[in-house]
């Protein structure tokens, strides 16, 4: 994004580029960076697609063209060098096997989609795939539109307005009769982090806590993620670090006194909080910030993408970063463990139900390496 961080997760250039994140829950949470920036469709349109040159005499096919397309642009951008295992030359190979099956063929694009799709799945990756020409405008689309939303992602509507619903605030009782500010974040898109600073502010007066309820929230815009989580913490906190695959980290840090540093902190979180929510989580667990509470391991997605457009009007999602957590952290697959392991916290419980028991204090904050305690 524009073409490139594509999404840094802070700095100078991220509000200037273009990201989106989430591919779904059932295709599983992904942090996804978008280049070229997506505009407008006008803009989108006026765009020039990846086309890689080639020679004349290699007299490749249409469909063999964009084969190609997308197979260098994996191996300039993939973040495994080894390329799931197979090394170059085998990864090189399974261009060779993609273009000779279209050699002849005039099937149209479609067997040429089938055969990029089948070249893909040797890496063994679900989120480096390729995009067709809906795929693509439906991912780009949604994030024009401001919804952070990748494909599949489920955000609720207002049934006054019809707009996206993607943060509610209100206020909880506590055991022992204690009032906490609660903050829902179902999605992270652009507006997230603004809307954050006025929900806390509204929801603090006269709190003793707060809570933040990110169960089922798969993710949406990266940044979002790490600028929430600056929100609570002291300055010049570690917040997270992209590792591309020629092994350097880009380390992102709080800027300034967030907003929010006094109240005790509780992030609510579940098998689905995933991406740009376990980045926030990942942050104020590892600062010792906040205290996570949850039935169990989050999802687990700790990789991030770049969805590249490519000629027709397809694309290629591929995987060109790992992060990792203050602590060092690599949750890819594995997830973040509540602080406090609570059963009664499922998707269908109430936040007041997944606090039911927590012990309220201004020195209950666990840190990440600490054994999780059970309700």
């Amino acid at each position: 994004m524009p073409a490139g961080l594509a999404q840094q997760f802070g700095g100078k250039d991220w509000k200037r580029a273009v990201a989106t994140a989430v591919l779904a829950a059932a295709l599983a949470a992904s942090s996804i960076t978008v280049g070229p920036a997506v505009l407008s469709p006008g803009a989108r349109a006026a765009l020039p697609a990846l086309r890689v040159e080639r020679s004349a005499a290699l007299a490749l096919s249409e469909e063999q063209a964009l084969v190609q397309d997308v197979w260098r642009e994996v191996s300039k951008q993939y973040v495994d060098g080894s390329f799931n295992g197979l090394g170059a030359d085998g990864w090189k190979a399974k261009q060779s096997e993609a273009l000779r099956g279209l050699a002849g063929k005039q099937g149209g694009m479609g067997e040429a989609y089938d055969a990029i799709r089948e070249m893909l799945r040797a890496l063994g990756d679900p989120y480096t795939r390729f995009l067709d020409p809906e795929q693509y405008d439906a991912l780009v689309s949604n994030y024009a539109r401001g919804d952070g939303a990748g494909i599949g992602v489920q955000l609720q509507l207002d049934p006054q307005t019809g707009s996206v619903v993607v943060l509610q605030a209100g206020s909880l009782l506590l055991a022992g009769g204690k009032r906490a500010g609660l903050v829902r974040i179902s999605a992270f898109t652009q507006e997230t982090a603004a809307q954050l600073v006025r929900a806390v502010r509204d929801v603090s007066p006269g709190a003793e806590a707060l809570v933040i309820d990110l169960r089922g929230n798969a993710g949406g815009y990266l940044p979002a993620g790490v600028e929430a989580a600056r929100l609570f913490l002291p300055p010049n906190a570690k917040v997270v670090s992209e590792v591309r695959r020629d092994g350097v980290a880009e380390v992102f840090f709080s800027e300034g006194v967030g907003s929010e540093t006094r109240l005790p902190l509780y992030l609510l979180v579940d098998g689905r909080t995933a991406s740009a929510s376990e980045v926030m989580a990942a942050a104020l667990q590892d600062n010792r910030r906040a205290t996570l509470v949850g039935p169990g391991r989050t999802f687990g997605k700790g990789r991030i993408q770049n969805v590249q457009r490519l000629v027709g009007g397809s694309g290629v999602s591929v995987t060109k970063a790992r992060y990792v957590t203050p602590a060092g952290r690599d949750i890819h697959g594995v997830g973040l463990l509540p602080d406090v392991v609570s059963a009664a916290c499922g998707a269908a419980d109430s936040a007041a139900a997944c606090m039911a028991g927590v012990r309220v204090s201004s020195t209950d904050v666990q840190s990440g390496a600490a054994s999780p305690k059970a309700l």
